[in-house]
C-alpha cells in the first residue's frame, strides 16, 4: 500500500505487481483487507502530493476492508508474537499485527516487500539474526499464510503489493 502511494521505484515486475493488484481491485475482481494500522503507518509528510486523498478514495470502495484491531487480533498477534520470539527471526509488532488480521479474516495471500532487501539487519541484532516477513513463506506460527513479493505478470502493476485476497 505505501510503495503505491508513494511511487516508490523498485527491481522490475514489482511495482507492476503492485498495479496489478489496484486494477483487479478497481475492477471489482478481488477484496483487498488490510488492517487499520495501515493508515497510522502512512505518514503524509512523507507521500507525495494527493497521496492521502487517493488512499482515502480507495479506501471509500466496498472491496477495500481495514479491519480494527481488536481483542481476538490482539490475542492472535501475541500468539504469533510468542511463536517467533525465542528463535532467531525478529518479528515487529505492527508486522504480527498485519499477519494476525490477514489470518483472522481468511486471507490467501499476504502481499509485501518486507525482506526483499537481503543487507536489512534486525533492530535487535544481539539475539535475532533474520528479519523481513518473505522470509516466512507459507508458514506463520503453524497457520496457513503465503507470503509474496508482489511481480507483476505481462508488465502489469498493482495487482500483489500491500494486497490480502478474501477466500
Amino acid at each position: 500500500m505505501i510503495a503505491w502511494l508513494s511511487n516508490e521505484v523498485r527491481a522490475t515486475g514489482e511495482m507492476e505487481g503492485v498495479q496489478e493488484v489496484a486494477r483487479e481491485v478497481l475492477k471489482n475482481k478481488t477484496v483487498l483487507v488490510t488492517s487499520t494500522l495501515t493508515r497510522a503507518e502512512i505518514l503524509e509528510c512523507k507521500m507525495p502530493k494527493g497521496a492521502i486523498e487517493k488512499y482515502r478514495k480507495f479506501f471509500r470502495r466496498s472491496n477495500v476492508v481495514a479491519i480494527p484491531f481488536d481483542n481476538e487480533i490482539a490475542e492472535l498477534t501475541s500468539e504469533i508474537r510468542n511463536f517467533y520470539s525465542p528463535g532467531d527471526f525478529e518479528l515487529l509488532t505492527p508486522d504480527a499485527i498485519h499477519l494476525a488480521t490477514a489470518i483472522h479474516m481468511g486471507v490467501t495471500e499476504f502481499h509485501t516487500f518486507d525482506g526483499s532487501d537481503p543487507s536489512k539487519k534486525p533492530r535487535n541484532n544481539k539475539t535475532k539474526t533474520k528479519c523481513g516477513l518473505l522470509l516466512l513463506g507459507s508458514q506463520v506460527a503453524g497457520k496457513t499464510l503465503l507470503i509474496k513479493k508482489p511481480i507483476g505478470i505481462q508488465g502489469d502493476l498493482l495487482k500483489n503489493v500491500a494486497s490480502r485476497q478474501v477466500k
